[in-house]
């Protein structure tokens, strides 16, 4: 029986415990006091007419409470709570034996500054009641003495102070920690468990291996799970008694269940001797086979246990006279084979050293069956490896070739090991996390990074070093200059200068190469035309450049009270200011620049930018991109009228859908007699207001299921962006550019504008069709000047220096406006496309991608052979059991076009199953049995 001997109290402790019983007591007595308290009654500071007591608990609580409130004030309310509070705490941690004189002092010093510091501050902060002041007589005497010296703000900081110093003192406790401990209680972390918890869970997760004797499992299968029990329970209290400093070493308890006053050293002795010779006896020459060791994991059972076969009665009778005295304690094996060790119960510290001997012997057995077992199944597995070597040569010899190649396809097929609950890499992965709908209307800019601005540190003194080489290096080609005004920006800097009279701008430009190798930079670019100044500028690279952060332009002020209907946000000038561009001002934009000058960043600018300001509603894309990465990423928002287009075929088949979707916006604008897309949202509005919707006044029978013309619906604006075009050149050439010229000619009015991006500015991709039709444009870094004039028609971009630095040529003016566009991490557009798709999800249009040439070539093979669609059937079947007649009913159930639908209906009609139309319907001629 396992019995634990505590330490017991001295006369002291427990008169200091019947001390905090009694205060926790009156504590409880002096809340009731509180919780009734009122100045009407007679007490120290108070006189009343009254002779009854209001206070429940009578004179003395209602007189005690009122010193209380007289000497601490508001700070006096907290006393019966700590009253009662802190006895309790201090009888539960047992926290009289560790009290002493030392401690005493300290809670008491600390407590006593907590009250000045906490009554100094209620004085200062709080208003008095009429009964008594706010921090009370202590609280204002200190600030009657501290306040001519420190002021209110040095008293109230005073106060502070001493706050936290006495609590610190009274509590014992850092007050950071105790914050830190809320912190974690707040946000539900539970603590690390501690070393000796890690060792008790490993120790009770490890697997077991169970050694017995022969025939006792059948008989002794509830005796050994008792000790088992047992043995854990002594486990776990000698963990506790250890760790616990009070409890005597004699109080230990001996493995065998008995203390050690139980059984005498010489019994002791004699039988740990015994017990060593029997083992020095014992040798494994003489089992016939080695001892089978049987192997459960935690948790499971088993219906046979394999045991050793112990030889000599001698030694069988001596291991059941020593079994209660010493525990054969369960083996713990790991999942890899690994060699498995014996271990001993523990034993009695004051018997440890006497079972050095059993233990060593034990370790050495344990080891010998180790070795063995590990040798035998190291045989067994030869053995295994060698017959299935002779067995699959024998089939390889009796089956013909083709068994030998499904025999190396097997031994070739990897064996895919799971990525936690999946088979599939962490890297392909899609997320599974459903992001909540955000419940602001637009993106907030926090998607964005915030990157902190850097100012340039270029010196006054290397400005004018450098103003004085320019004008040096400008005489010596016989070029007379001055520099007027010098403009720092982000990326570049540039140089104003006034020319002498008769000095042509024209043959700056001509020695630009030569000036920028005389300088020693890069490049430089030379601005023939300032606007609104007289002067020329040459353009000179900074020596370390600025990252123009898209969030900063997006956070401007130009950007913000811009009025634009499509604005976009392009980077940053040479003085830093935003540069804001009105896609529906354009119309069209034509960027083209070589490979990795910043050409796609930049169309992801300009669809962030819409993204940042557009409604769903106001604004749809049609994206294509031949790269598949670059715009991939917005694929499902709720802004897209069809998934990004990777295909090039298909992309022809979206520029085809635009320019009928162009004709067909004409003739609403043509029925509505308005010029423009502005004009007809706002007549539709007008008459919505009115309570008179606009019935469509193109709409004809059978193109929907209404028998009324639908009431029109306000339009959108459609943005085609296209990142490589010169691929869709490439696959249908006179095709693509047929439809871009005429987009580009008509498609303003009705609010269809395009981005096409290239990265091969040549002739033949950029024609001059495409060129008359898209008048604003933007050049990137390009090779030569001849690609700089074939963008922009002048030279300029060949001196640009790269990641986004770029020349902006706006409608109608043939100015040039050097920006530097705006960065954003992969990460951000990311974060910008997810917000969306939790916003909403898209409406596709699948006739966006359908081929016009393939339908009409399936209806003409139809009609000229005489052969009915192969749907045929399948509509038949549908039209006489639904009796549904009509051609978008039959357009939503095969998911086919209409003119496939119509085709069908009439063929229907030559078969008699159907009649003509009338009035708008067909009516059913046949019936089921009939046909």
């Amino acid at each position: 029986m396992i019995k634990r001997i505590t330490e017991r109290f001295t006369p002291k402790q427990y008169l200091a415990e019947l001390i905090l019983g009694l205060t926790a007591l009156f504590g409880l007595y002096m809340i009731v006091a509180w919780s009734s308290y009122t100045p009407l009654d007679n007490a120290w500071s108070t006189a009343s007419f009254q002779t009854e007591t209001i206070n429940k608990a009578g004179a003395f609580g209602a007189w005690v409470i009122d010193i209380f409130f007289v000497f601490f004030g508001y700070v006096g309310h907290l006393f019966p709570f700590l009253i009662f509070l802190v006895p309790v705490f201090l009888l539960k941690k047992k926290a009289v034996r560790f009290l002493s004189a030392t401690k005493i002092l300290l809670r008491s010093f600390g407590f006593i500054t907590l009250l000045m510091g906490l009554t100094m501050i209620a004085t200062l902060l709080f208003s008095n009641t009429n009964y008594y002041l706010s921090g009370g007589v202590l609280g204002g005497s200190l600030v009657i003495w501290l306040y001519p010296t420190l002021g209110k703000f040095g008293c109230i900081l005073l106060g502070f102070v001493l706050s936290i110093v006495g609590f610190i003192f009274c509590s014992g406790a850092s007050l950071i920690r105790l914050i830190i401990r809320f912190y974690h209680w707040l946000t539900m972390k539970n603590e690390r468990p501690t070393n000796g918890e890690q060792s008790e869970k490993s120790v009770e997760e490890l697997e077991q291996i169970v050694i017995q004797k022969p025939g006792s499992f059948g008989e002794n299968n509830d005796n050994v799970t008792k000790e088992v029990l047992q043995n854990e329970e002594i486990h776990s209290t000698m963990n506790e008694e250890v760790e616990n400093p009070l409890v005597q070493p004699e109080t230990l308890i001996n493995i065998s269940g008995l203390s050690s006053s139980a059984l005498p050293p010489s019994d002791i002795q004699q039988t740990t001797s015994e017990f060593n010779e029997n083992f020095k006896s014992f040798k494994t020459e003489s089992f016939d086979e080695l001892p089978k060791v049987s192997i459960t994991g935690y948790g499971e059972t088993t219906s046979q246990t394999a045991v050793p076969t112990w030889e000599g009665a001698s030694q069988t009778s001596h291991l059941k006279e020593t079994q209660s005295a010493v525990d054969l304690v369960s083996v713990s094996t790991l999942n890899e084979p690994a060699m498995p060790t014996v271990r001993l119960a523990p034993m009695m510290e004051n018997s440890l050293s006497e079972s050095t001997a059993l233990s060593d012997e034990m370790n050495d057995l344990a080891r010998q069956f180790a070795e063995q077992e590990q040798q035998r199944l190291a045989e067994m597995e030869v053995r295994a490896k060698a017959l299935n070597a002779e067995e699959a040569l024998k089939v390889i010899l009796a089956e013909p070739q083709t068994s030998l190649q499904e025999t190396q396809e097997k031994e070739i097929t990897p064996i895919y090991k799971p990525y936690g609950d999946s088979l599939i890499h962490p890297a392909f992965q899609q997320p599974t996390t459903k992001r909540e709908k955000p419940s602001t209307p637009l993106p907030s800019l926090d998607l964005l990074e915030y990157r902190p601005t850097q100012a340039q540190d270029i010196t006054r003194e290397e400005i004018h070093d450098t103003t004085q080489r320019i004008e040096q290096q400008l005489r010596n080609f016989n070029v007379k200059a001055t520099v007027k005004n010098v403009l720092v920006g982000p990326v570049v800097t540039r140089y104003e200068l006034e020319l002498q009279p008769g000095v042509k701008a024209s043959k700056v430009t001509n020695i630009d190469t030569d000036l920028a190798r005389a300088l020693m930079f890069r490049s430089i670019r030379v601005a023939e035309v300032i606007p609104g100044k007289p002067y020329i500028g040459i353009e000179t690279p900074n020596a370390h450049r600025q990252i123009v952060p898209l969030r900063d332009v997006l956070d401007s002020n130009e950007f913000r009270d811009s009025q634009a209907l499509l604005p976009m946000a392009l980077g940053k000038d040479i003085s830093g200011k935003p540069v804001v561009v009105d896609l529906a001002k354009m119309p069209h934009l034509l960027v083209a620049g070589s490979t990795g000058s910043g050409k796609s960043v930049g169309v992801n600018t300009m669809i962030l930018s819409l993204l940042f300001r557009v409604q769903p509603e106001e604004v749809k894309f049609i994206m294509i991109d031949p790269k598949v990465v670059e715009l991939s990423v917005y694929n499902d928002i709720p802004h897209l009228l069809t998934p990004v287009v990777t295909d090039m075929k298909k992309a022809a088949n979206a520029l085809r859908w635009c320019v009928d979707e162009m004709e067909r916006r004409y003739q609403l604008l043509s029925a509505l007699r308005v010029r423009n897309i502005e004009g007809f949202n706002e007549k539709i509005d007008e008459y919505e207001k009115m309570g008179m919707p606009i019935p469509n006044p193109i709409w004809k029978p059978g193109d929907t299921m209404d028998q009324m013309p639908p009431a029109l619906q306000k339009l959108s604006y459609i943005v085609v962006i296209v990142d490589e075009f010169a691929d869709l050149m490439m696959v249908a050439g006179k095709q693509i550019e047929e439809f871009i010229a005429r987009l580009a000619q008509k498609a303003r009015a009705i609010g269809i504008h395009l981005i096409l991006a290239t990265q091969r500015p040549s002739v033949d991709v950029i024609t001059g069709l495409i060129k008359a039709n898209v008048p604003s444009r933007i050049a990137f870094t390009v090779a030569s000047k001849i690609d700089s004039r074939t963008i922009l028609d002048q030279g300029g971009a060949e001196a640009l220096l790269g990641r986004g630095d770029m020349l902006y040529s706006g409608q109608g003016s043939s100015d040039l406006i050097r920006v530097h566009g705006a960065f954003m991490s992969d990460d951000e557009v990311v974060r910008i496309a997810d917000d969306w798709r939790a916003r909403g999800k898209p409406d596709y249009i699948d006739s966006i991608l359908e081929s016009a040439d393939e339908e009409e070539g399936v209806e003409k093979s139809a009609g000229s052979s005489g052969e009915l669609d192969p749907l045929f059937d399948e509509v038949m079947e549908f039209v006489l059991t639904t009796g549904t007649t009509s051609v978008s009913a039959l357009q939503r159930k095969f998911s086919v076009g209409f003119n496939r639908a119509a085709r069908i209906m009439d063929q229907m009609e030559e078969q008699g199953i159907v009649s003509a139309m009338q009035n708008g319907k067909r009516e059913i001629l046949a019936r089921r049995p009939d046909y």
